[in-house]
């Protein structure tokens, strides 16, 4: 009988279902019309294939011939999938997923990189990345928080206030560059000009780490997703023209919004950046904050079409959103 009560075509489509539409088992198992414990022990089978494939030692074996390659990538699938249920909230994208393939050998999530095809994902690295490897984001209490040129004792300030967008105030979200003892952070400022920092007070805000990267080469029009040390994927990407391009530079994500329309310019989500254009001083109702969102073209991915902001496909920032917090630092590089 087929794993878990199905044929190994809808166990496919269920593992791409809660791997790459972040579907749960349950409404996994509505979509395909499937009992619901049949869902369930497909993932429980997923899991015990990951354990013992996780348990097994390491041998040299030699070249595989055709029928051992399609066994091998079944097996990846099942490990890929078994990650994202057994790290990651149940509904969410792993990182670990993106390494996960289906029969065909094709990634289940976005494209793999060269870079770590063959490598095995080990939990522990996902669970708990290298200290190097973690940043940490302060996110503002209130509405507004006093900047500081410098740390001192009668220190002047500036009050920063959190944007608002339709009547709706954005979080105040800085990432951190340095700690001063327990009542400084150096932090990053979502203003012009692009990079710009300045001292706020620890108790003004919550803290919480993140190992979470992003990474912008625009030559190459591609993103790449980093997670602690761990290359986790790359995606295609639309720039900026030359005469409105992209600012290099080090920024975070600054803001989540949802447009009104999924179908528009700026697809189904969008992240602002502490980027600003430096040549449009405004666009639209803003003021030339530079984007990474959806498209509703994704011919132009690839392409140099943008007035600064960074366009990747929707189903990818679909996953972005579910993933990547307020604070995620992005590098955009030549």
């Amino acid at each position: 009988m087929p794993e878990g009560g199905i044929s190994p075509a809808r166990r496919r489509e269920l593992a791409r279902l809660i791997a790459d539409a972040g579907l749960s088992p349950k409404e996994a198992a509505a979509r395909l019309d499937i009992p619901e414990a049949t869902a369930q022990r497909s993932v429980a089978a997923w899991h015990e294939a990951f354990e013992a494939h996780e348990s097994a030692p390491v041998v040299a074996s030699p070249p595989a011939s055709r029928s051992g390659q399609r066994l091998g990538r079944s097996r990846r699938v099942l490990a890929g999938v078994a990650l994202v249920l057994a790290f990651v909230p149940v509904g969410w994208v792993a990182s670990a997923a993106l390494f996960g393939k289906d029969s065909t050998g094709r990634s289940l999530l976005g494209s793999e990189p060269a870079a770590v095809t063959g490598q095995a994902f080990r939990a522990a690295a996902a669970r708990a990345p290298r200290e190097h490897d973690v940043t940490l984001i302060a996110r503002v209490r209130g509405p507004s928080v006093k900047v500081y040129k410098r740390p001192a004792a009668h220190p002047r300030s500036s009050l920063l206030r959190a944007r608002e967008l339709d009547g709706k105030r954005l979080p105040l979200v800085f990432l951190v560059t340095q700690r001063k003892g327990r009542g400084w952070l150096h932090v990053q400022l979502p203003t012009r000009p692009n990079q710009s920092t300045a001292w706020i007070r620890t108790r003004t805000a919550r803290l919480s780490s993140n190992a979470w990267r992003l990474r912008v080469e625009l030559g190459r029009k591609r993103i790449l997703v980093w997670r602690g040390a761990r290359l986790i994927s790359t995606h295609r990407i639309g720039v900026g023209k030359s005469v409105t391009p992209t600012p290099h530079g080090r920024y975070y994500l600054t803001d989540l919004v949802k447009p009104p329309n999924p179908n528009g310019l700026y697809g189904s989500y969008a992240f602002g950046l502490s980027a600003h254009s430096k040549v449009l001083s405004s666009f639209g109702a803003g003021d030339g904050q530079i984007g990474l969102h959806g498209t509703n073209n994704p011919k132009s991915l690839g392409t140099n079409v943008s007035h600064g902001c960074i366009r990747v496909a929707d189903s990818v920032i679909e996953s972005y959103a579910r993933h990547l917090p307020l604070g995620t630092p992005i590098v955009i590089a030549s």
